[in-house]
């Protein structure tokens, strides 16, 4: 049996659901936008774009709920123009409204505000609803980067930088190994279908982007 065939095999009897989005199509993606907020939408990559009035914001997510963060991972190449006076959130959520820095309802994701980053998760089981922010450092994410979200734990693998070097250009090539950034006990997602959401909105006058690169979903059963 070729190589082809053992993955195909495995991808079948492992997974649940194999995606991987290269944005080819876009009739399943809803798109919210206020003001100045723009998205370009090209093979293999989505560029959305706040533009330059303050508080415009820019939403896309999957028409579907159907992502589960508990059985689930995710791996997406990101890279943003700015994490100042910025919000992002990119993950798993119950419902389809704007992200906030403080929301209780079920979610796992990237959150970027007050120029910090973040895995935030959130659920509302038991008495009380709750959310934990759990910041990370040592990130610069206007580089490439691919991140994973499994149920509750982020993790991120850097990528090559391409810099100036006087007339041509240097290459800078990290280790490309996985690093666990955090992990969130105190309120993980609920064990329910999800959408999946990227959002983002300056928080002024400026011009703020991020790009997405090769969405892909893996799904294990149930049981």
């Amino acid at each position: 049996m070729s190589y082809t065939e053992d993955l195909v095999q495995e991808l079948q009897r492992k997974y649940n659901v194999f995606l991987i989005d290269n944005f080819y199509s876009t009739e399943h993606l809803s798109e919210v936008k206020t003001q100045t907020g723009s998205v370009t939408r090209e093979l293999f990559s989505l560029l959305l774009n706040t533009g330059i009035q303050a508080n415009s914001t820019v939403k896309l997510y999957y028409d579907l709920n159907r992502f589960n963060p508990h059985y689930s991972k995710v791996f997406i190449r990101l890279t943003l123009s700015s994490v100042k006076d910025v919000f992002v959130y990119i993950g798993f959520k119950k419902l389809y409204g704007d992200s906030t820095y403080n929301m209780t309802e079920s979610h796992s994701g990237l959150l970027i505000y007050s120029n910090k980053v973040y895995l935030s998760t959130g659920n509302e089981i038991g008495v009380t609803s709750g959310y934990q922010n759990t910041e990370i450092s040592g990130l610069d994410l206007t580089r490439d980067y691919i991140l994973m979200i499994e149920k509750n734990k982020i993790s991120f693998m850097p990528l090559p930088q391409i810099i100036p070097y006087f007339d041509t250009f240097r290459i800078i090539s990290p280790d490309r190994v996985w690093t666990l950034k955090a992990t969130n006990a105190t309120y993980p997602p609920e064990d329910l279908t999800h959408y999946w959401m990227f959002f983002i909105k300056n928080l002024t006058n400026e011009e703020k982007t991020v790009r997405i690169r090769h969405f892909c979903y893996l799904e294990e059963y149930a049981d």
